[in-house]
């Protein structure tokens, strides 16, 4: 029911950030979406990607962590946003289903993104509740989950995100 790959990390916030460098790191690595699909060889299906995504971290934290990150007022999330450079967007909690998690988007460049992911792993840290979010897989979820939306957006159509790929398979065959 997602179009984005969900992997749950556990560990101390040190091993987390590791993590998402790690990860970061391989996702940067995948091939950007490509400027001429007529260079596309059929033989070799190409993995492309959204140039905009790998500047991306979207983490998935319970409803309770989501408010500690957004903090009185919006003020805790400004701050991060300031400190590290980087935007942050928290999904909105969809009306009528019972998703116990939000999705935290942050982007910017390399180093931004990772300042402001360490700085939300210490709130989920803050949170008692944080290890109620093990929820990996939403196939039995009806409605709106996390999807590649640029702003996170649960309610994100996934008719209106046509992946780089797509449109080159679509002009391959034309």
């Amino acid at each position: 029911g997602t179009t984005e790959r969900v992997c749950l990390v556990q560990g101390t916030a040190e091993a987390l950030n590791a993590v998402h460098s790690f990860i970061a790191e391989k996702v940067r690595e995948i091939p950007q979406a490509m400027t001429k699909p007529e260079v596309v060889n059929i033989l070799q299906p190409q993995t492309t990607m959204n140039p905009d995504r790998a500047k991306q971290a979207k983490l998935i934290v319970p409803n309770s962590t989501a408010g500690l990150i957004i903090g009185k007022g919006g003020a805790t999330v400004k701050a991060v946003m300031e400190q590290s450079g980087a935007w942050v967007q928290l999904s909105q909690k969809p009306e009528g289903i019972n998703l116990q998690e939000r999705v935290v988007t942050v982007s910017g460049e390399p180093e931004q993104v990772h300042k402001a992911v360490s700085a939300i792993v210490q709130k989920v840290q803050e949170d008692p509740q944080s290890s109620s979010c093990l929820n990996i897989s939403y196939a039995n979820v009806a409605g709106p989950v996390a999807n590649s939306n640029p702003t996170g957006s649960p309610y994100a159509s996934p008719a209106d995100v046509l992946t780089a790929a797509a449109a080159a398979s679509a002009a391959a065959a034309s």
